[in-house]
This record gives structure tokens, sequence and C-alpha cells, in this order.
């Protein structure tokens, strides 16, 4: 039995959800690291504990932006935490 139409996804909001996932989520994940090296400093446990850190981090990313139905919410979300680390980094600093 078929799935019905109504529920599947088009071809080209497949290809956005995907790559929001995988540039948008490294994004979201450089940044929010940022912030936080930002916020408790930076030293030579961090280097180590951020490789794992973001790997982890950036593979949720890819997850939760499968999750919702229209590629532009993904993209705003993205883009709003981004930017709202940005932000905080360069007020912090």
């Amino acid at each position: 039995m078929p799935a019905n139409k109504r529920y599947l996804s088009t071809r080209a909001q497949r290809i956005s959800k995907t790559l929001a996932g995988i540039v948008g989520g490294y994004f979201v994940t450089i940044a929010i690291h940022l912030l936080v090296g930002v916020i408790i400093g930076t030293g030579h446990g961090w280097v180590q504990t951020v490789t794992y850190s973001t790997f982890l981090f950036w593979i949720a990313a890819m997850v939760v932006a499968l999750l919702f139905e229209k590629a532009w919410k993904v993209w705003a979300l993205y883009l709003f935490i981004t930017f709202s680390c940005a932000a905080l980094i360069y007020l912090l600093r």
C-alpha cells in the first residue's frame, strides 16, 4: 500500500532540510561552542572536549532539522540561534 501523498514532502523540501541540517546545524554547533568558550574561557582540555561534543551536537542538529515539516522554519531557527550567539559573543568580548 503506497504512502499518502499529503504526508510526503517534495524533493526540494527534502534537499533543503538536509542542507539545513548539515550546514545550518554546523553553524549552530560552532556558534554555541564559541559562546560557551567565551563564557568559561579556554584551556588545554577545552579543545579535546569540544571535539567530541561538537560532533554529537552536530548530529543532533541534523536529526532535529528532519523533524520539521517546512524547511524554511528550520533555516529560520538555525539562523536565529547562530546570530543570537554571534551577538552575545560580540557583547561579551
